[in-house]
């Protein structure tokens, strides 16, 4: 006898599982992208974007380690869309969101898609990678650009 299987008992593939994933990742960080007020660090960084080109380069050689191109994108990004702690959170949400997906594709290709579920979900809960999903500093952006650098490289 061969039982009749339903759409119930078959297991989703893992590239809809990977969805799911991402898609918990995106509601994780948007939720708590606007919860908090700026933080030192952040306010720091918003108050250096907003310096007048020479200041600001020259700020930044004396006092700041995060690379130049993040001050200039927040800088033309706050021209954009204002001040307020979401939508200048918001650029660090998507990098959260993109590594997220972008783990498992590259671990789908490296050591297969079973793995690659396991570190998504990892990814997508991750405390740390949450936390600087949700803050304006250049750390989520970090964390996609060498993870982008790894599968490159690989």
């Amino acid at each position: 006898m061969n039982p009749r299987r339903t759409s119930w008992s078959t297991p989703l593939p893992a590239p809809w599982i990977a969805f799911c994933l991402v898609a918990a990742a995106a509601l994780i960080r948007g939720a708590g992208a606007g919860l908090a007020s700026y933080r030192g660090d952040e306010a720091f960084s918003i108050r250096l974007a907003q310096l007048p080109l020479e200041t600001l380069f020259a700020a930044m050689a004396v006092s700041e380690p995060n690379p130049p191109l993040q001050f200039l994108f927040l800088r033309g990004w706050i021209g954009l869309v204002g001040l307020s702690e979401v939508a200048v959170r918001w650029p660090a949400v998507l990098s959260g969101v993109l590594t997220a997906a972008l783990t498992y594709r590259f671990g789908a290709a490296l050591i297969g898609r079973r793995a690659a579920l396991l570190a998504t979900a990892w990814v997508a809960v991750q405390p740390f990678l949450v936390w600087y999903a949700e803050d304006v500093r250049a750390y989520a952006s970090l964390s996609l650009w060498l993870l982008v650098a790894a599968w490159a490289a690989w």
